[in-house]
């Protein structure tokens, strides 16, 4: 019968270092992908309470940014005058 060699633990070290690494690298990677997606849709939605503000502050509201029940209703009846009528 063949005799066993031992396990050679500094070249597993290496393999799980490196491997250990690796890991590492593409987590950061995925936060940091993350982070950018999530800078953007913050930025979006600043945009987007900005607009309402404005809409709001045009027709006479407290320009909030929030879609409250004045918002929508206004916004309901804009969009009512704005399509054309079904035949």
């Amino acid at each position: 019968m063949a005799e066993r060699k031992p396990p050679d633990y500094a070249k597993l070290s290496l393999i799980l270092g490196g491997a250990s690494i690796l890991g590492g690298v593409g987590y950061w990677l995925w936060q940091w992908r993350r982070a950018e997606a999530e800078a953007r849709y913050q930025q979006k939605y600043r945009e987007e309470k900005k607009a309402i503000a404005e809409v709001q502050q045009a027709f006479g509201l407290q320009p909030t940014g929030k879609l409250d029940a004045p918002t929508r209703a206004l916004f309901q009846r804009l969009s009512e005058a704005a399509s054309p009528p079904s035949p």
